[in-house]
């Protein structure tokens, strides 16, 4: 009888440590699950902003360094310094929005993580007068990302640009 009630004594001293073990197990997965999110994230309305705004150091550090950005049709963009000539060679000849909406993040583990990301693209040649411009371009596509944290923080590995919706004239 008393070894009985040892054991049971045990079971219910270990029961609560055990539920708040998991508890925090829980939470600890629940949060770098939230950080890679969030990082992957702001790293795709970043892309929108250094890419409307041809910054070119800007846009290229958000990948990693043999970081790849591939078009329909396999045309590819791999490195930074190739990434960075790109913004270069398209300056002041363009203006382009870049809309970036229903971002989904896969988290794969805290230094991997894929995701999906709608985009809606405007383009007008450069303009020295003032006022709206005339949008020649436009197309609705999807992002295909691989992201990896990096000793810089969370990087495009891989960028893919699938086009959904594009005018019959382009």
């Amino acid at each position: 009888m008393i070894k009985e009630s040892r054991v049971t004594t045990l079971k219910i001293r270990k029961t609560p440590a055990l539920l708040l073990l998991l508890a925090n197990t829980s939470i600890a997965a629940a949060d770098w699950q939230a950080n890679v999110i969030a990082h992957c994230t702001q790293l795709v309305h970043d892309y929108a902003y250094y890419r409307d705004r041809f910054d070119a150091d800007g846009y290229s550090n958000l990948f990693t360094k043999d970081g790849e950005l591939v078009f329909p049709g396999n045309e590819s963009f791999k490195g930074r310094e190739t990434l960075r000539n790109r913004i270069h060679a398209g300056s002041g000849k363009e203006v382009s929005h870049h809309h970036m909406s229903t971002i989904k993040i896969f988290p794969i583990d805290d230094s991997h993580a894929t995701g999906v990301s709608y985009l809606y693209i405007l383009q007008a040649p450069a303009s020295e007068t003032e006022g709206p411009l005339t949008a020649e371009k436009f197309a609705a596509a999807e992002y295909h990302d691989r992201f990896l944290r990096s000793d810089d923080g969370w990087k495009f590995q891989r960028r893919e640009i699938k086009i959904i919706f594009q005018p019959a004239h382009q």
